[in-house]
C-alpha cells in the first residue's frame, strides 16, 4: 500500500494554554520549555480551585511572573488570575486564546512535559493540519500517561493509571 501526504503549507496560530496554583517554577518550566519556538503564544492562569483548601485565592510563590519573564521574549504571553471551578478556569484560557485569534489551543497541565525522545513538531503539525482540514471536529485527543496512585498523588482529578486519550487540542477556541 502506498500512502502519500501532499505537501502541506499553511500558517496556523498556535497557543499552549493552562492553569496552575502554587506551581513550582521548575515544573512550569519543564511543562513549557520544549514548546518554545513551536508555538505563537502561551496563556496561563493562576488561581485556587474551588474545592482546594488554601488560605489564598492566588499563588504567592510567583510562578506566573517567573513564566512570563522566561517566555515573553519568545512568544506572546498572557497571564491572568482567576479562582474558581476548574471548568470556568479552563473556559477562560480558551476564551483568551480565541480573542488572540488562535487557530489552535493546546491544553498543557503544569505537571506534564514533552518526552525529549518524541519531539517531531513537523509531523505533529502536519498531521494536525490534515485533521483540521479534513474533519469537522474541533477537539482532538493526545495520548497521555497517568502514573499509578503509588507514584503520583492525585490533585482532585480521578483518572485511571496508564496510557489514555485525553482531549487536549482545541480548534478555533
Amino acid at each position: 500500500m502506498r500512502v502519500v501526504f501532499p505537501k502541506i503549507e499553511k500558517d496556523i496560530k498556535v497557543y499552549i494554554v493552562g492553569i496552575g496554583y502554587e506551581t513550582p517554577h521548575e515544573e512550569i518550566f519543564r511543562a513549557c520549555d520544549k514548546w518554545v519556538g513551536h508555538v505563537d503564544g502561551m496563556v496561563w492562569g493562576d488561581g485556587r480551585f474551588d474545592f482546594f483548601p488554601a488560605k489564598n485565592d492566588y499563588s504567592e510563590n510567583g510562578w506566573l511572573d517567573a513564566a512570563e519573564k522566561r517566555y515573553r521574549d519568545s512568544c506572546d504571553f498572557v497571564g491572568y488570575q482567576f479562582s474558581g471551578r476548574q471548568v470556568d478556569k479552563r473556559q477562560m484560557y480558551l476564551d483568551i486564546a480565541g480573542k488572540k485569534k488562535a487557530d489552535v489551543a493546546i491544553a498543557v497541565d503544569t505537571d506534564e512535559y514533552l518526552d525529549p525522545n518524541y519531539l517531531d513538531f513537523d509531523t505533529f503539525y502536519r498531521n494536525l493540519v490534515f485533521l483540521m482540514d479534513t474533519t469537522k471536529d474541533r477537539m482532538f485527543s493526545q495520548w497521555v500517561y497517568i502514573p499509578s496512585r503509588k507514584l503520583w498523588a492525585r490533585q482532585g482529578n480521578e483518572f485511571p493509571g496508564g496510557w489514555r486519550p485525553s482531549v487536549k487540542i482545541h480548534k478555533k477556541p
